[in-house]
């Protein structure tokens, strides 16, 4: 019984990253390849968690492994698709007018202030976004 508890209280202290930690290792992962891979080593599990914003974040990082590793067999296999920063020649620019407008729609309802600015940061750097959508999220 001793050791179930303390395989319980492992996974939960160590088992659930911090949403908010996690968001802020991805601001610092998407320009940096050390913070990439020291977010990818942190979320290496969680590729089939019943948490899906975890599981999105997998997902993210492993498109940055790609932007960071020289081998092209490797970026194949990191690449799923990130469609802003994806070669044109891949043709996975086809829906970001989709995504776009998503965002467009749906930020000022996000309660998470926290996620909201992430958001807001993106949208500021993006050459997708026009100057005109982007005074949406002043």
């Amino acid at each position: 019984m001793k050791y179930f508890l303390s395989i319980v209280a492992f996974v939960l202290f160590f088992g659930n990253p911090d949403l908010a930690e996690i968001r802020q290792d991805y601001t610092t992962a998407s320009t940096s390849e050390t913070g990439t891979k020291v977010l990818y080593d942190k979320l290496e599990n969680f590729a089939n968690s019943k948490d899906n914003i975890l599981v999105a974040y997998k997902g993210a990082v492993m498109t940055l492994m790609a932007k960071h590793t020289k081998d092209r067999q490797q970026k194949k296999d990191f690449f799923k698709s990130v469609q802003e920063n994806a070669p044109k020649f891949l043709g996975y620019h086809k829906d970001i007018d989709l995504d776009k407008q998503f965002i467009l729609t749906n930020w000022r309802s996000l309660k998470d202030q926290s996620l909201k600015g992430i958001v807001k940061e993106y949208v500021a750097a993006s050459k997708s976004f026009t100057d005109v959508e982007k005074l949406t999220f002043k």
